[in-house]
């Protein structure tokens, strides 16, 4: 297939590996997304829109921090009426990291690092999530 499927999984305490894991998060997800030739578990928090259609706003966080930044906005009274998405960029919280040594480990690693791969991410998270469509078919 052109885009494999994106597996998301509630996660709880149990899940819990590094910083930016906030134990009392009812939205907690993670989301396997397709990246290069490997995957990459991102974990988020997703409080869907209460009404079908609603804005969803999307929490990315700069370099040092992770999702659990946006904690407040969840309980905003005033975003009450969209959904909201917070995600931990790759090497970020509670989502994949480079792998130290091993197979696709080690200082040649291939891991989403720059910007356009972090969009790239971002993007597979938000068509895992069924936010927007699948890339469009190539011509053929």
């Amino acid at each position: 297939p052109l885009w494999p499927k994106t597996d998301a999984r509630h996660i709880g305490p149990s899940s819990a590996m590094t910083s930016g894991w906030l134990p009392g998060d009812p939205w907690a997800i993670r989301v396997c997304v397709p990246w290069r030739e490997q995957q990459v578990w991102v974990a988020c928090s997703n409080r869907p829109p209460s009404v079908a259609g609603a804005s969803v706003l999307l929490c990315l966080h700069g370099a040092y921090c992770h999702k659990s930044s946006f904690s407040c906005i969840f309980g905003c009274d005033a975003l009450k009426h969209c959904g909201v998405l917070a995600i931990d960029l790759p090497g970020h919280g509670e989502s994949s990291k480079i792998r130290r040594s091993g197979p696709g480990g080690g200082a040649d690693a291939e891991f989403p690092a720059r910007l356009e791969d972090m969009a790239d991410v971002v993007l597979g998270v938000l068509r895992g999530l069924g936010m927007v469509g699948p890339p469009p078919s190539e011509p053929g």
